[in-house]
């Protein structure tokens, strides 16, 4: 089982290594309002660029172009709005791990 300690130390290296958001697959975000690792959770949160109607897909991407995370969704955008992006590490039973 991975420790608390240890599934800190990822939310901090998924910190470390976040370059961008691309939202719908095209409209990248570079700057965000809020990136932090606390505990076993990485959170980002960011502004949705003006006149986007609608999320249907959310990247994390480094600084190599690689996703992080991704996730299919539908966040209806009708003003203003700020989006928190969380992702959270976690032990699950039955998971297997080697040396």
């Amino acid at each position: 089982m991975v420790t608390n300690f240890g599934l800190s130390h990822l939310a901090v290296s998924i910190k470390n290594i976040v370059d961008k958001v691309v939202l719908n697959q095209e409209v990248e975000l570079v700057d965000f309002l809020l990136s932090k690792a606390e505990g076993n959770v990485y959170t980002l949160q960011f502004s949705v660029p003006e006149g986007l109607a609608e999320i249907n897909h959310i990247q994390v991407l480094d600084t190599e172009g690689n996703a992080i995370s991704k996730n299919n969704t539908f966040i209806p955008i009708a003003t203003d709005a700020n989006i928190e992006y969380n992702i959270a590490f976690e032990n699950f039973e039955n998971v297997r791990m080697s040396t």
